[in-house]
């Protein structure tokens, strides 16, 4: 990515999501809250982390999903 990265998603029912960005050393750069989502889009800026690897930890408290994002 260039900087903004959109991460998919697609729950079988709507909930509440911590987003958690972490960078290739484990250190907690971002989280925040999306509340009540279905489905779409989830917008994160990270030209503020600078260029490399990062992870992307979605939460509903009870499933975790975490999607690899690179940034050049």
């Amino acid at each position: 990515t260039n900087g903004v990265a959109n991460i998919s998603v697609s729950l079988p029912e709507a909930a509440d999501l911590t987003v958690r960005v972490t960078n290739g050393l484990g250190q907690q750069l971002e989280t925040r809250r999306e509340k009540s989502i279905q489905t779409g889009n989830i917008r994160l800026d990270m030209a503020p982390f600078g260029k490399g690897l990062f992870f992307v930890e979605l939460t509903d408290g009870v499933n975790r999903t975490t999607r690899r994002v690179i940034v050049q």
